[in-house]
């Protein structure tokens, strides 16, 4: 309960990441009859920007619902686990340790509570690996059709997830008292929740072939991120404190030949080590990598990392106080969290945005064009030009549009090389200056005339 307290508290008064702009504009659009891929750029599969159009469609549109909802996500999950571990080890301990392990992660916090995907893909990961172990034993259809439906829903809302359909099969298939008919189902489940996107690419195949895989192919990765941004990324996550303790206590339970773990157990471990394993991997030759792609490893890590922890608890009362300072500075790991926000994003948060949208609705005419990023069109309540709904977006023209001197208000950073390559200071009247991570960020307005800007 405190821990998520916490995480919603945090969810409302403080959470911010640049990207969530993204799927909040896409859900506002979608709010107001707009379609991903065939009416804009949208490089994520549907679910989610689906899911927030609804609730911005029933309660109007507002980032901290969207907060909201993925700390509700997260709350579940962290519930999920510890009721998982209780009922493997009978000690609320080692569901406590767990619950922590996944709650009073760094990256959690920070990418988990946002407009993001990772809160509902870790919820339904994690109801994906207990809906599968849980039917092991059980000749009924519901548990593996409901595990392969949740699996094929994480995949439908972030292709980053695809190892969990794919491991939780390899496993039914090999593990499974009933594997034949278990397999079956649980990629009927999968299949019933791809139909979204099925839906979408019968309809617009040309246009979901361009935005969710040709886009990721060939235009995702910029010319100056490289095989070492990719390295530094991964060794962000892995050598933090906590991805650290929780690699190496994993690794610990799995290597140990403690009998205090039935083999059921054990095995069950393994099945969680092995989808943080597989989903470690496809993370790690993403064009580009992003540390905090890796949240997605931490339930799955959290888990076996609990019980090795706890065996120490068990072993020795020596080993007590090396459980507690270990989980001491797996929580001091927190700390870090104002480091991996100002090193993924601008250290800015919706106040300032909102400030910023402020400024742009007063200067901008009702039907004037704006240039902007994509938070502001959400704050502003404006619908984006044509292809400028995403930032992302290789057919933008937003570099020629500037050039052309075509857009009513601009708000670019004063260190936008934009700025001075296309006279953005000479095109305009007036300049509003906003202070934003040390750096002045522009909101230019009131279009200067050929002859103003020959002065």
């Amino acid at each position: 309960m405190v821990l998520s307290a916490a995480l919603i508290t945090y969810s409302q008064l403080v959470a911010y990441f640049g990207d969530e702009s993204l799927h909040l504009l896409a859900a506002r659009m979608i709010s107001k009859g707009q379609r991903p891929y065939a009416d804009f750029f949208y490089h994520h599969p549907p679910i989610f920007a689906y899911l927030l159009a609804v609730l911005f469609k029933l309660f109007g549109p507002s980032w901290r619902l969207a907060h909201l909802l993925s700390a509700l996500f997260v709350s579940a999950t962290l519930w999920l686990i510890g009721g998982y571990v209780y009922s493997r080890s009978e000690h609320r301990t080692s569901a406590t340790v767990a619950t922590i392990l996944m709650g009073a992660n760094a990256y959690v916090l920070l990418f988990a509570t946002v407009a993001l995907p990772y809160g509902l893909c870790l919820f339904f990961m994690v109801a994906a690996f207990l809906l599968a172990v849980g039917s092991a034993e059980q000749s009924t259809a519901a548990g593996p059709l409901l595990a392969g439906f949740c699996a094929g829903l994480t995949v439908s809302t972030y292709f980053l997830t695809a190892p969990v359909v794919l491991v939780l099969l390899v496993w039914f298939v090999t593990r499974n008292k009933y594997r034949s008919g278990h397999a079956l189902l649980f990629g009927l489940g999968v299949l019933v929740a791809f139909l979204p996107l099925l839906w979408f690419v019968m309809r617009w195949p040309n246009q979901v072939w361009t935005d969710l895989i040709q886009y990721h192919l060939f235009y995702r990765a910029g010319s100056d991120l490289n095989l070492w941004f990719n390295l530094r990324e991964i060794a962000y996550w892995f050598f933090s404190i906590q991805g650290s303790l929780l690699v190496i206590m994993s690794v610990a339970c799995l290597w140990s030949g403690s009998a205090e773990i039935p083999m059921k157990t054990k095995s069950e471990l393994r099945l969680s080590a092995s989808i943080a394993f597989v989903l470690a991997l496809l993370i790690s030759i993403a064009r580009p990598v992003s540390a905090f792609y890796f949240v997605l490893l931490t339930p799955f890590l959290a888990l076996p990392a609990s019980f090795g922890l706890m065996q120490l608890y068990r072993a020795d009362k020596k080993w007590r106080a090396i459980l507690t300072v270990l989980m001491v500075a797996y929580s001091l790991g927190l700390l870090s969290v104002r480091n991996i926000w100002r090193r993924e994003g601008s250290f800015v948060d919706h106040h300032v945005v909102n400030s910023i949208a402020k400024v742009v609705d007063e200067v901008t005419p009702p039907t004037g064009m704006i240039y902007a990023f994509e938070a502001v069109y959400f704050a502003a309540d404006k619908m984006p030009p044509p292809g400028l709904e995403n930032r992302f977006n290789p057919s933008s023209q937003a570099d020629e549009w500037l050039r052309a001197g075509r857009f009513d208000t601009v708000c670019i950073a004063a260190t936008n090389p934009r700025v001075k390559e296309f006279g953005l200071l000479d095109q305009y009247k007036q300049k509003r200056t906003f202070q934003i991570n040390g750096f002045d960020f522009y909101v230019l307005s009131d279009k200067a005339s050929t002859q103003d800007r020959g002065r």
